[in-house]
Formats: C-alpha cells, sequence, structure tokens
C-alpha cells in the first residue's frame, strides 16, 4: 500500500470518529518500511544512458519509477527527483523534465551543462 493511501485512509478514519485512536508512531513507521522496500527495489533498477531502451520500461521499472517520484515529491527533496528522472535519460524528453524540476524549485543555477546530468547515472 502507498504512503498517500496510508494517509487516505488515516484521515478519513479520523473524520468518522468512532472513537478510534490512531497513533502517528504506527502511521509514520508504515512510511519507513514503505519507503524501505521501495529504495531496495530501486537499487535494482540499472540507469538508462541516452539512446538505450529498456524493455521494462512500461512494466516493472514505469511502477517503481512511479512510487519513488511519489516519495521524493511528498518529502519535497528536489536533487532526489532529479536523481530518479536521470536513472533514465534514454529520451530528450527526460532533459526537459529535470530542467523543469529545476525551473519549478527556483534552482536553474543547480542546472549545468548537459553531460553533468551523466556523472551518477
Amino acid at each position: 500500500m502507498c504512503v498517500g493511501a496510508v494517509q487516505s485512509r488515516v484521515r478519513r478514519l479520523k473524520r468518522l470518529r468512532w472513537g478510534l485512536r490512531v497513533d502517528e508512531r504506527t502511521i509514520t513507521s508504515s512510511q519507513v518500511t514503505y519507503r524501505k522496500l521501495a529504495e531496495a527495489e530501486w537499487a535494482h533498477v540499472p540507469p538508462v544512458l541516452p539512446g538505450r531502451d529498456d524493455p521494462e520500461r512500461y512494466g516493472k521499472r514505469f511502477r517503481i519509477t512511479h512510487i519513488m517520484e511519489t516519495l521524493a515529491q511528498e518529502s519535497g527533496d528536489i536533487e532526489a527527483l532529479v536523481a530518479i528522472k536521470r536513472r533514465d535519460l534514454s529520451q530528450a524528453y527526460a532533459y526537459l523534465e529535470i530542467a523543469e524540476i529545476y525551473k519549478v524549485s527556483g534552482l536553474m543555477g543547480g542546472l549545468g551543462r548537459g553531460d553533468e546530468l551523466h556523472e551518477d547515472a
């Protein structure tokens, strides 16, 4: 179950006011466990460099990428989100997405020459 779904259920339970007490430590513990599982799976996803293709692009890779992007967005970690996007530079659109992330966050100074994007990929 994703973190957002857990938080949504907790909010619904609180609105029902059936006398249920939700322990915030339980929620935090679930989020930490979910993140650890996602990061363990993400560690097995290889980078895809420009001009290459991944047969799992629309399968397993798509799902774990979406999970990692959601976790980065919820935490507000711009550099983590960029690192996730950098993992697949197979299409030119990926570079635009990275530039847009920096632009929206106000960190355009963090975007240097294009070849710097390949350092950790």
